[in-house]
């Protein structure tokens, strides 16, 4: 059986990085996505070296383990994921 590859689990078909304001993500052949960093209070309040911290984590998440956040990259481009700031 032929163990189909998932391009999120993938860093070079995923590109993540910040902005002073924005979280942006941007899957290989799809949109980039600019969500403000107010939406995820964890990640607004991180450091540089936590947020710049990250792995890929099976399911099509990313994961930044300094700041036990998780955000899943599908939900991100489905909409889904919209204003985090009461958590």
């Amino acid at each position: 059986m032929k163990r189909m590859s998932n391009p999120l689990l993938d860093k070079s078909t995923v590109t993540v990085y910040f902005s002073s304001e924005y979280l942006h993500v941007q899957v290989k052949g799809k949109a980039r996505l600019n969500i403000p960093l107010k939406n995820f209070p964890r990640l607004e309040r991180a450091t540089a070296k936590q947020r710049d911290n990250f792995t890929l984590s099976y399911g099509g998440g990313i994961h930044w383990e300094d700041i036990d956040e998780d955000i899943n990259i599908e939900a991100l481009y489905a909409g889904a994921i919209r204003d985090m700031t009461n958590r």
